[in-house]
Parts: structure tokens; C-alpha cells; sequence
């Protein structure tokens, strides 16, 4: 019986034995799977989320930028089949589904193959994010498409346009959605389709109601739909005092925000300046919105811009030290600089451009009426940019 109850113990000890080998086997796995992942997910985040340098050689940077992108996908597939275990796949999957697409794209090849690589994915998971964040990259690629058509006078526009309104409405709280709609409503604004753009904002606003950018647009729409109604919002001197709108009536009105430390802003008021001397002091006033706190800097870049005592008479000037975050620049979603509103002789709001509808002079001119009396050779560079105010 002594003999039986020690080979029962001998058993008994070789199953924990067994036992504890397996966990201890399985807790290497797990740990071998845990490094593996930290090391591809700061791959990921070098690669991917690191923000671009500027190169001299752009051509060069971007071929080693594309290697970069479709070896990070070899490598994502990699840990995926050495580390079967790894549970939490869909923020490597939708790694590769970005690497693949932004490095062919670079590359110039390959986007034929994208497709059986999308489809192939989804059968690795049923995931709604990697169905939407495949089906995001599948309309970029169409978009690439159109846009390479209309760039050879094949296509306009609006195919493009209506790609990114479809994903937009089909997806509607997708974090891709918001990007696409943002194009979609600055150029149903542009072009003074109001109901259309009210029908993407709603969506917008139903479903990102605190996204900056939906806050932006909801404010540029606000804008918009002022047009041809009397415009005096409230606005600051450099005392604080509320600025005398009454003085400014009487005369075409130009509006501009501008930023002292916002190079594209000053020239801007530079060319108007330039604009007044050639028409005269008395065809439009102008009132100069600094999105700024620095009082004596504004006036600086102002005055330095505006030289000429008598134009510079012709100019109110107000300053809202929030900056972005002023009321202002809230209410009507003044996200870019320098943005330009004109304003009739009764003060009502007749136009709103951005900075990307910028190109010469002579586009200034022309809306402000003056283009058949003027002449115009200074190209302006104001492309639209989002300044940091202080």
C-alpha cells in the first residue's frame, strides 16, 4: 500500500509538473508577444505618426519615405503570423490598411494590388472600424483617380466632390468623415450652395457637435448666411472700447483679420494700402481685425504696412487679444488668415474670401470693384494657413 500511495504522489507531482511547465511555456509566449508588440508599435508610431521632416532633396524623401511605409506593412504581417496570440489586431490592421495605401501612393505603383490587400484584411476580421477605415482608403483612392483626370482637363470638380459628400453621409461618425466634409462644405460654401452645405453640417453636428473643425464651419455657414444683412458685430479699439461701426459706413467697406505675426497677413494690408493709393482715400474704408494680444506689435506691423498717413486714416483698426478663442473669431469660425469680408456703403455683408481663394492683386481689385481703373503686377502669397495667435 506504502509503494502505490508513493507512485500515486510521483504521478500527482509530474501532472503539476506538467502543468506548471505549460504556464511557464505559455507565460514566455505571452511575454516574447508583449515585447514584440511594443517594439512594432513604436515602429508604427516612428513611421506613421513621427511628423515629416523637410528634405532637401523632396523626391529622394519621398521614395524613402514610401519603403519605410510598405516594409512597416511586411512587418505588421509578420508579427501577425509569428504572433498568432496578439488579441488586439484592429490597430494593426488599420496600420497596415495607412501604410500600404500612403506608400504606394508615394511610390506611384502598386495601388492596382491595394484592393485584393483591402479585401484580404477584412477576411482577418469583421471589425466595423477595418470595413470603414477600408472603404475610407478605397475612396482616397478613387479620389487620386479623379483628381489625376481633372488635373488633364478630363474631369471636373464635382466628381470629386461628391465621392467625399457619399463616404461623409454613409459614414457619418466616422473620424474619416469629418476631413472628407470639411472639403465638401468650403467648397458648397464657395460656390453659394447653402441648402447643401446645411445638410452636411447637420451631420457634421449631429455626430462630432464639439470637433474644432465642426465648430470652425459651423461658424464660416453662420457667416455665409449673413450675406446681403446688416454686419456689426462686436469689435474692440485697442482700448477696449467698442468699435464706432457708424464711422465706417458711407463707403465700400473691407474687412480683413490679420495677424501681426502672420507674414501672408501683413502683406496683405501692405496690397491694399497700395490698392487705396492708386484708387483714392475715399473708395473704401477698411477696417484691420487683429487676432492678437500684443497691442504695441499690432501697431507696430500696422503702421509699417499702412505708411501713407492719409490711407491710414481711412482704416479703423481693432484688436481681439482672445485670438482664436475671441468671440469673434468664434462666432463666425475665422480659422485662417488673412480671411476678408466686404461690407456695402450700409454695412451689409456682400462677400467672404479665404485665403486659398488668393492669387494676384488683381484679384482684390476685381472685388472691390476697382479693376478697370487699376493696374495689378504683385503676386501675393497668402496660401491658407491656421497661425497660433498670442
Amino acid at each position: 500500500m506504502t509503494g502505490v500511495r508513493h507512485f500515486g504522489f510521483l504521478v500527482f507531482v509530474s501532472a503539476l509538473s506538467i502543468a506548471a511547465r505549460a504556464v511557464y511555456a505559455q507565460e514566455m509566449t505571452s511575454g516574447r508577444t508583449v515585447d514584440a508588440r511594443l517594439a512594432l508599435d513604436a515602429q508604427i508610431a516612428t513611421v506613421l505618426k513621427a511628423p515629416r521632416v523637410k528634405q532637401a532633396d523632396p523626391l529622394a524623401a519621398m521614395a524613402v519615405e514610401a519603403g519605410e511605409l510598405l516594409r512597416l506593412a511586411e512587418q505588421i504581417d509578420a508579427h501577425l503570423r509569428d504572433h498568432p496570440d496578439d488579441a488586439d489586431v484592429v490597430p494593426l490592421l488599420l496600420a497596415k490598411l495607412e501604410s500600404l495605401y500612403v506608400g504606394s501612393t508615394l511610390r506611384g505603383d502598386g495601388l492596382d494590388r491595394l484592393e485584393a490587400e483591402f479585401s484580404s484584411i477584412l477576411k482577418e476580421t469583421d471589425s466595423p472600424a477595418i470595413a470603414e477605415a477600408a472603404e475610407y482608403w478605397r475612396t482616397r483612392k478613387q479620389l487620386n483617380r479623379v483628381r489625376a483626370a481633372q488635373a488633364l482637363g478630363q474631369s471636373d470638380g464635382d466628381e470629386a466632390v461628391e465621392l467625399m459628400r457619399a463616404f461623409a453621409r454613409d459614414h457619418p461618425s466616422s473620424k474619416y468623415a469629418v476631413q472628407f466634409a470639411r472639403q465638401v462644405l468650403e467648397h458648397d460654401m464657395e460656390r453659394g450652395a447653402l441648402d447643401d452645405a446645411a445638410a452636411l453640417l447637420k451631420v457634421l453636428e449631429e455626430h462630432h457637435p464639439r470637433h474644432a473643425i465642426t465648430e470652425a464651419l459651423s461658424g464660416q455657414y453662420r457667416l455665409r448666411k449673413a450675406i446681403d444683412a446688416a454686419w456689426r458685430p462686436v469689435l474692440h479699439d485697442f482700448d477696449g472700447q467698442l468699435l464706432p461701426w457708424d464711422s465706417a459706413g458711407g463707403a465700400t467697406t473691407i474687412v480683413v483679420f490679420w495677424s501681426p505675426t502672420h507674414t501672408p497677413s501683413v502683406r496683405m494690408l501692405e496690397t491694399l494700402a497700395r490698392i487705396h493709393q492708386r484708387a483714392g482715400a475715399g473708395r473704401f474704408r477698411g477696417v484691420a481685425v487683429a487676432l492678437h494680444r500684443d497691442a504695441a506689435l499690432v501697431r507696430e506691423k500696422f503702421n509699417g504696412a499702412i505708411s501713407d498717413a492719409v490711407i491710414r486714416d481711412a482704416w479703423i483698426t481693432a484688436q481681439e487679444k482672445g485670438g482664436w478663442s475671441s468671440a469673434i473669431a468664434g462666432e463666425y469660425g475665422i480659422r485662417s488668415l488673412p480671411t476678408i469680408l466686404i461690407l456695402g456703403a450700409d454695412l451689409r455683408l456682400q462677400k467672404v474670401h479665404e485665403p486659398r481663394e488668393w492669387g494676384t492683386q488683381s484679384d482684390i481689385e476685381k472685388l472691390l470693384g476697382l479693376s478697370d481703373e487699376t493696374s495689378a503686377t504683385d503676386v501675393l502669397s497668402t496660401r491658407a494657413t491656421t497661425v497660433p495667435t498670442k
